[in-house]
């Protein structure tokens, strides 16, 4: 088969060391090779080594899967089928562009240019600037303010319908087996294959693939897909059209079929582990064979450390066959957060002294159990779960999935104290689960938001009957073999109080019956002793959720003889969330909603306001707010919000003020400081469920002098001093019930901000915060200076605003403007979830000082010269290297 696409690696198809970037060079440079030599050759035995060195599996297993990934042709808008899905079907006028791909994140036509109306970074303008969401542009970027379906859930985008055709050379040769896989389409798709249906599938999150085995021609081929995303079907931003990956892999008859190794430790002590090795053969041939399969494990450094084989088995034509093997692996290197360390399993089909097919999977040595007395246990230690909930969709690049953009949301996530992630609410891409390996990220991996109950009327509760089980087996097999996945959660807030507790049976049942290796739950809702958590789902899950509790002494009533678990908690009630977790050991741990804001459920992060000088400045709801806000200034915020803003980390991975209260709050950091923005009239915020204040780590604001400003710091200590300009303002001494917020009044002047922690009398730290002027420049930096020549490689090159002396000037908003020779500008974008602007036309007001270009590397090593600029401002350039 010769592919008209240039050959792309799937990145991680072969990663078996942390060392990320070496990895994807070499994978980069061993998938070269042409395609031919992979599938024109697809009915030749591959002749067994003598032995099997890594760097020769890698280079094998790298031309049995190829991305498809390129040269795709895509049409917005509907057709017919019986006419675009045939060969024949002109498309010589549609748009050219390699997958992954979200239409929903793109320009929509006739929209303003001009992102100015909404730059303001307050979050309290739904108080002192109502008239914006009528003065606001009705279009502009992938944002219309009346059009789009999901509303303020889906972040104001529109989705539809969107057409892709590829075509292909194949050259046929006998004995070949052709599959074409799909890692995430979004959603309801349909593929043709020459005018022949291959099938649907309308979950949005599962990977899935169709056999081209018997519609292959000579010559030309054309895949054709549709995606439908129509309706009310998504509670947040999900994305529109193939935003993941697609793959081709092409093997002889006798072959692994997809997701055909699972991998387990069944044992493990300080000086030796045992994994269990399932692999299935399958014999498409027509006539019966006789097989054994024999596995390699390699360690990190391409060292091979242990094997096993098989003896011979027939496999009659058209059957599957598995085997179980049993592999010791001595002085094994153990997989955890602070070690994450991955081993690659090679795995090889023989057939009459010859190797059939051989494939890969990356792995770890790891155990995990629940318990009801210890919580959660890894490798026979408990361990508490510093949670956060993460959506699928990566801010500025919409819904798609690349290697770097999950492994640097991935690294700063881990750089953030969090040790755990919940797939809030379905599964997530390859990459993401890759990224999660090799940080030292556990994942809890969550399945679906709804069941045979709809949430919206369109979402995929109408095709959960039929097609639950094929989906709920792609979601356990794509992620058994991660040491990352240490839990699994069946669903979302499950309200179905007639038919929940059977269907989770059912589920759980099913996911039984493929991995027993990891506990399950349910995730939970609000509530402890509501019918949807706790004594309903105890019977048939490992351990209990609950949603936005403060205590467990109902819990533990109720199910005693069970672990329980936060997987969705409040911002504004962290601490005791936290007191709880700690104080509780069969608590497993406590996931924030959320670890990384999100478009869709627009403004979560909307504060309350409350008379001065109350003492309530944190609280589980606002005064005459619902759990969701339904007043303004609650959740679902008017537009232009679109996103939630309710993260530890912004839509461009920044920390957030409620970030710097958790360092505190796990003693990561001795004292952070913060300066809420300042209220009219005799107010102040108040910080309550998902919100948190709006506030910055600064002192420069445009105030009168003497003007009263609301000043947080976050410590463990119990005493904080505050000097403002060299003198002592005051000082404070901090009780439990405090917790962790000192908080003052200070009356604004220009100058330096001190905070001083101390503990039992020592100093443990200080904060300072100095009045900057007036913006100056604009400096550059990147989360890496070196990418490799893949297109999975982003690097996220940040543009800060500076003063003359190089400092933050904390609250500027400018319109930056980025351009990128030797490589592709594939986004722009800021923190600000309320500030409605193109993601594409290169450039964007930056919040709170700052702003993000998203660069993606091309095919070839060079270099690429990032430059941004701003009216009356320094501009700046940054060179990142392609190797």
């Amino acid at each position: 088969m010769e592919d008209k696409e240039t050959r792309l690696p799937s990145y991680g198809e072969s990663l078996a060391s942390p060392d990320r970037r070496r990895i994807m060079k070499m994978a980069a440079a061993i998938a070269a090779l042409p395609l031919a030599s992979a599938c024109g050759s697809g009915g030749s035995e591959l002749q067994a080594p003598s032995d099997v060195t890594l760097p020769d599996a890698l280079k094998s297993a790298s031309t049995r899967t190829v991305s498809f990934d390129a040269n795709w042709q895509f049409f917005n808008g509907t057709l017919d089928p019986a006419a675009a899905s045939l060969a024949s079907f002109a498309d010589q006028g549609w748009r050219s562009m390699n997958l992954p791909h979200d239409w929903s994140i793109e320009d929509l036509p006739g929209g303003s240019d001009d992102g100015q109306a909404t730059s303001q970074p307050s979050h309290l303008f739904v108080f002192e600037q109502p008239t914006l969401t009528s003065s606001a542009p009705t279009r502009i970027g992938p944002f219309d303010k009346t059009a789009s379906p999901g509303d303020r859930a889906t972040g104001r985008t529109i989705g539809g319908e969107g057409w892709y055709r590829k075509h292909f050379t194949f050259k046929p040769t006998p004995g070949q087996q052709v599959e074409l896989r799909f890692d995430g389409v979004y959603q309801n798709s349909d593929v043709w294959i020459n005018g022949q249906h291959l099938g649907f599938h309308p979950y949005g999150y599962t990977a899935f693939a169709y056999d081209l085995t018997p519609y292959l021609v000579a010559g030309d081929n054309v895949i054709a897909v549709r995606v439908q995303n129509l309706g009310l079907n998504s509670r947040w931003y999900a994305g529109s059209g193939i935003y993941r990956h697609t793959h081709l892999t092409t093997t002889n008859a006798v072959r692994i079929p997809r997701f055909g190794v699972g991998l387990t430790t069944q044992q493990l002590s300080a000086g030796s582990a045992t994994v269990n090795a399932q692999i299935t053969v399958q014999n498409a041939s027509t006539a019966s064979v006789s097989t054994s399969v024999r596995i390699l494990f390699f360690d990190a450094s391409g060292k091979q450390v242990a094997n096993a084989s098989s003896a011979a088995q027939t496999i009659a034509a058209g059957a599957s066959k598995d085997t179980l093997l049993t592999i010791a692996v001595p002085s094994p290197q153990i997989w955890s957060p602070d070690t994450p360390y991955l081993y690659t399993a090679v795995v090889q089909v023989n057939n009459a002294g010859t190797v059939t097919d051989q494939t890969l999977e990356t792995f770890g040595i790891r155990t995990v159990t629940v318990s009801a007395t210890d919580g959660f246990i890894l490798n026979g230690t408990p361990l508490k779960l510093k949670g956060g909930n993460v959506h699928h969709t990566n801010g500025a690049l919409g819904s798609i999935s690349l290697g770097d953009e999950e492994y640097w949301r991935m690294s700063t996530l881990k750089a953030g104290g969090f040790n755990a992630v919940r797939c809030s609410h379905n599964p997530p891409s390859r990459e993401f689960v890759q990224a999660a390996e090799k940080v030292g990220m556990i994942l809890l991996n969550e399945f679906v938001d709804m069941w045979d109950v709809a949430k919206n009327p369109d979402d995929y509760h109408l095709y959960f009957p039929q097609y639950w089980e094929s989906d709920l087996e792609s979601w356990v097999l794509a992620s058994r073999n991660s040491p990352a996945v240490c839990l699994w959660s069946i669903a979302n807030e499950i309200y179905d109080s007639t038919t929940a507790q059977p269907r989770g049976q059912q589920l759980i049942t099913k996911l039984k019956s493929l991995d027993t290796s990891r506990p399950v739950m349910q995730g939970g809702a609000q509530g402890i002793l509501s019918i949807y958590n706790g004594p309903s789902v105890a019977p048939y899950t490992d351990f209990c959720d609950v949603h936005y509790e403060q205590s467990y002494v109902a819990a533990r009533q109720a199910v005693p003889n069970k672990a329980w678990n936060q997987s969705e908690s409040y911002a504004s009630t962290f601490y005791d969330n936290w007191q709880q977790v700690t104080n509780n050991s069969f608590v497993v741990g406590d996931f924030v909603w959320t670890a990384w804001d999100y478009m869709g459920e627009a403004g979560l992060n909307v504060p309350a306001l409350i008379d001065k000088g109350s003492d309530t400045e944190t609280s589980f709801l606002g005064p005459g707010f619902s759990a969701f806000g339904e007043q303004a200034g609650g959740a679902w915020a008017p537009y232009p919000w679109f996103a939630a803003g309710c993260g530890d980390f912004d839509l461009i991975g920044q920390p957030t003020a409620q970030h710097l209260y958790r360092r505190a709050v796990w003693n990561a950091s001795p004292i952070e400081m913060a300066v809420a923005r300042p209220v009219s009239g005799n107010q102040q915020q108040q910080a309550f469920s998902f919100g948190w204040f709006d506030e910055l780590e600064s002192w420069t604001w445009d105030v009168p002098a003497a003007t009263s400003m609301r000043v947080h710091v976050y410590t463990s200590a119990d005493r904080v001093d505050l000097h403002l300009n060299g003198q002592l303002l005051q000082s404070l001494t901090l009780q439990a019930t405090d917790k962790c917020i000192a908080s003052f009044w200070v009356p604004y002047q220009a100058g330096t901000l001190q905070a001083i922690a101390f503990k039992n009398g020592t100093q443990i730290g200080s904060k300072t915060l100095t009045t900057t002027g007036a913006s100056a420049a604009i400096q550059l930096s990147s989360d890496t200076l070196t990418l490799a020549a893949s297109p999975d490689a982003v690097a996220h090159v940040l543009a800060s605003v500076v003063d003359a002396q190089g400092r933050l000037v904390p609250d500027a908003v400018v319109r930056v403007s980025f351009a990128a020779s030797g490589g592709q500008l594939a986004a722009v974008g800021s923190g600000n979830p309320h500030n409605v602007d193109s993601f594409q036309r290169g450039k964007r007001y930056s919040y709170h000082g700052k702003a993000m270009a998203y660069i993606r590397a091309p095919q070839n090593p060079g270099q690429i010269v990032v430059t941004a600029s701003a009216d009356g401002l320094s501009s700046a350039s940054l060179t990142l290297t392609v190797a």
